[in-house]
């Protein structure tokens, strides 16, 4: 796993991800032998490509990678490639399943394409957090003073009651 997503980095996992379906439809080795084989390759593809895009998304998010319009192109376009394949194995083993085989990971299929086609059409570029706190990391002595000024604050009354109803309950359900 890359320490940064950057461009570089996407690129060299989309091209990795390509040559695992390339392999996969060729029938190179014992990958996608069997029906089920191909139902379990193509849940793992799905998962990764979303894990990786996550992955990303929290880089942008907290400063580790630019923001790039060419990798959300670049991860847009995979999403489709890895969709259009996924949904093709999904619907024969749908059918299959149906008429007389048991497949296993069949539904879980079905869950990562829903996952992945959500995630597609409702796409939010990642960006920069406002707040610096998920950025910086605080050194040893910084997590100390922290700590200390926490320390020196006054406690809260004795009779002390949150005002918010929700907040109120929670704290009563706690307390007992």
């Amino acid at each position: 796993m890359p320490s940064t997503l950057d461009l570089d980095a996407v690129r060299q996992f989309t091209d990795e991800l390509t040559s695992r379906i390339r392999e996969c439809e060729n029938d190179e080795g014992t990958v996608c032998s069997s029906l089920q084989k191909r139902i379990s390759f193509h849940t793992q593809l799905c998962s990764d490509l979303r894990y990786r895009i996550y992955e990303w998304a929290r880089s942008v998010f907290s400063g580790v990678t630019g923001v790039d319009l060419q990798i959300e192109v670049l991860w847009k376009t995979h999403i489709k490639n890895v969709l259009d394949r996924a949904g093709e194995v999904a619907a024969y083993g749908r059918i299959l399943h149906e008429q007389c085989y048991e497949l296993d990971g069949l539904d879980q299929l079905h869950y990562q394409i829903a996952s992945l086609t959500y995630l597609l059409n409702n796409w939010v570029s990642p960006r920069l957090a406002v707040s610096p706190a998920p950025r910086v990391r605080l050194s040893d002595a910084g997590v100390q003073e922290a700590i200390e000024n926490l320390e020196k604050l006054s406690p809260l009354p004795h009779d002390w009651l949150p005002s918010n109803p929700e907040q109120l309950a929670i704290y009563m359900k706690q307390r007992a």
